[in-house]
Formats: C-alpha cells, structure tokens, sequence
C-alpha cells in the first residue's frame, strides 16, 4: 500500500466540543473513492499522546468526528485500540493494513 499516512485529516474526540480537534494521520482505508454515507475500515495513528493525552482514552465503541478544516466529513465508531510507536514500524504498518482487507 502506497498511500500510507497521505491523507492527515484532525479528529474530535469523544467528550470534546463540536469544532475541537487534534490531529492524526490515516495509515490507510478498506477502499479508495469513497462516496459520502459509505461505510469503511480505517486505520488511524494518533501522533501527539504527550500533547494530547485525551487520546489515551479512546476506547472502542467511542466515535470520533473526522475533520477537514472547520467541517465533519466523516464520522468513525473505535473497534480496537492497539498501541504503536511513531514513526510507525513497518511490521506494524504491516499488521494493521492487513485488518483493512478483511472483508
């Protein structure tokens, strides 16, 4: 998968006001063009735990609010957490590209 981590959209996450936002990379999408009501997996790598520390808890089953600018262009429901380092190993990188094929 070459597109990894291209797309750097800001999340909002569970607690917060509608607007605040903190960033996080897509390592990658179950598919490409993706069409608006379309349902996919992701795979997303929160980058600023020391500047964020909100991200420690996200749990699955939490919904985040996928931001680009001021406006949600998505929305995406926690179905696991897994921790990793940054930059993300490529055994990682890897592992976790492999659970967006799952179909």
């Amino acid at each position: 998968m070459t597109d990894r981590f291209r797309y750097r959209p800001n999340w909002g996450l569970p607690g917060w006001a509608e607007g605040e936002q903190t960033g996080a990379p897509v390592l990658g999408f179950s598919q490409q063009d993706i069409q608006l009501g379309e349902t996919v997996r992701a795979v997303i790598a929160p980058v600023f735990f020391e500047d964020v520390p909100a991200w420690r808890d996200v749990t699955p089953g939490d919904e985040l609010r996928m931001y680009e600018g001021l406006r949600v262009c998505g929305r995406g429901t926690v179905v696991w957490v897994k921790p990793s380092t940054w930059p993300m190993p490529e055994e990682d990188q890897e592992r976790f590209t492999r659970w967006l094929d799952i179909e």
